[in-house]
């Protein structure tokens, strides 16, 4: 009841996630009122112990826990909340690397014409999330004034797609394109023209600048996976498509 009305449709895939894998299986035996701080301590220690999961995945089964057992509060189902007496795993802070300038140049001169070039470019140079890479439209990129508009996200939950805005007002933003960006997102785009007059009613006018020949949109996770694939071809050092933003953060601190 909570759920549905309050989170977004990511937000409540993660939830019954964790709660039909792992939760239920471990912990549904138990008694609402007779849940005790040492169960949901021995159910962190089962799930990094026997099941592998990391210090930070705990937090997001714990802030789970603590938020349901919060509803179950204020619904007089239970007198206290028993997550807030128990101890959490440090979190791992993950060391995300970027690449140095003449590192960038190599990438982008290894991913010249490809398919991949333009993902690079928008997470490199614009910063842009994958979410913002793969929902973003022709129709927010203004190539005569020089102006991109992160309006539009494509995200997923479970194999269900979800477009929507994205989720802070900060995330909505207008990007100014350098004349290298024009160049590549014009004969990107020109590229996508020919392919619609060449395939005519087979091609889906579906709008998206990073698409499928046929204009279809790629799955969310795809643009990881190529850029991973890509990765290993030229030999380069290995790095996340995320860790551009890194990258186009630490050039921008530089110059």
């Amino acid at each position: 009841n909570y759920v549905k009305y309050n989170c977004e449709e990511t937000t409540a895939y993660g939830y019954r996630n964790i709660l039909y894998k792992h939760m239920i299986p471990y912990l549904g035996g138990f008694e609402l009122q007779k849940l005790q701080p040492a169960h949901i301590q021995q159910y962190y220690k089962h799930l990094m112990d026997e099941k592998g999961l990391s210090p930070n995945t705990v937090h997001k089964h714990h802030a789970c826990i603590r938020k349901a057992l919060d509803y179950g509060l204020k619904q007089q189902f239970v007198y206290r909340n028993v997550a807030d007496a128990v101890s959490l795993p440090r979190k791992e802070k993950y060391q995300g690397r970027f690449y140095k300038h003449e590192e960038l140049k190599l990438l982008l001169e290894k991913a010249k014409d490809q398919k991949i070039e333009i993902p690079i470019y928008l997470a490199g140079f614009l910063g842009l999330r994958r979410e913002e890479i793969i929902g973003l439209k022709w129709k927010y990129v203004d190539l005569e004034n020089r102006l991109l508009y992160v309006s539009e996200v494509r995200t997923s939950a479970g194999s269900k797609e979800i477009v929507k805005a994205p989720k802070t007002e900060k995330s909505r933003r207008t990007l100014y394109l350098t004349d290298e960006l024009v160049s590549v997102l014009r004969k990107h785009k020109q590229r996508q023209e020919e392919y619609e007059k060449l395939l005519g009613d087979e091609y889906e006018k579906t709008g998206y600048v990073y698409a499928h020949d046929n204009g279809k949109p790629y799955r969310v996770n795809s643009v990881t996976e190529q850029f991973k694939a890509f990765l290993e071809k030229p030999n380069l050092p290995p790095i996340r498509l995320h860790d551009l933003r890194h990258t186009f953060a630490s050039i921008l601190s530089h110059e």
